[in-house]
């Protein structure tokens, strides 16, 4: 058994560990040019599905434990202050029209791995992620505003207001294209002030785009603005066209 000869401190059967023997290492220019020139005009072959080499293989338990043995204490742990760094690169990054549209056309007809499964995780898998859960709430959670969602709404934001809003909506998500309808609709503020209960800026939610909208909030916001004044435009023209 020697030491890695990278310097990571490894004991390893050979000079490396198993992919560490280009770790600090950068590709000159000139190779980087020959690399690009060789891949010009290749596909890369879809490896989901039916496509990847694995399809219909199925893993018994022993293989399983005998690689999750392998996987244990590989990779590396980032430290606290290189995931804030990373955290903090990508504030404030948003994808345009475009970058959208491609990433939208990749996903039609992808048919998610787990749709129409059950138990696929065992009761130990589910106890693990209810405790790693645990571990990312409240200032830990990465959508933390500081505990604003403890704070108490208006008098006037009850039950007889929110069924008027719910009414308004015909009892349907306003999130354009959802299909959900129902009376126990989530009432939102479109503003995220709990005390501006304003009609203007209530809208009828599912739960799915209620918490949808807890995630880039400025965005929603504009996006859940249009949709009421475009509402209430449609809503006065059918009116005038009623009277005359």
């Amino acid at each position: 058994m020697n030491y890695c000869a990278c310097g990571c401190g490894k004991l390893v059967n050979n000079i490396y560990a198993q992919g560490y023997y280009i770790r600090g290492k950068k590709h000159s220019e000139e190779t980087k040019r020959k690399i690009s020139l060789g891949n010009l005009g290749k596909k890369k072959k879809a490896m989901f599905g039916k496509d990847n080499p694995n399809y219909g293989n199925k893993w018994t338990d022993s293989m399983k434990k005998s690689l999750s043995k392998k996987m244990k204490g590989r990779g590396h742990k980032q430290s606290k202050e290189t995931i804030e760094k990373i955290r903090k690169s990508h504030l404030g990054i948003k994808f345009d029209d475009k970058r959208k549209e491609i990433i939208s056309k990749a996903c039609i007809g992808r048919i998610p791995w787990n749709k129409g499964k059950k138990n696929i995780y065992s009761e130990e898998t589910i106890l693990k992620l209810r405790e790693a859960g645990k571990l990312r709430v409240g200032p830990n959670s990465p959508t933390w505003k500081g505990g604003i969602s403890a704070l108490p709404y208006g008098f006037d934001f009850n039950n007889k207001l929110k069924r008027k809003i719910r009414k308004r909506d015909n009892f349907r998500c306003q999130y354009p294209g959802c299909r959900i309808k129902n009376r126990s609709l989530d009432v939102h503020h479109i503003d995220y002030n709990k005390f501006n209960n304003n009609e203007m800026n209530l809208i009828a939610l599912c739960k799915k785009h209620h918490i949808q909208s807890n995630f880039n909030r400025r965005f929603w916001e504009s996006f859940y603005i249009d949709v009421i004044i475009l509402k209430y435009t449609l809503f006065a023209l059918n009116k005038n066209r009623n009277i005359v």
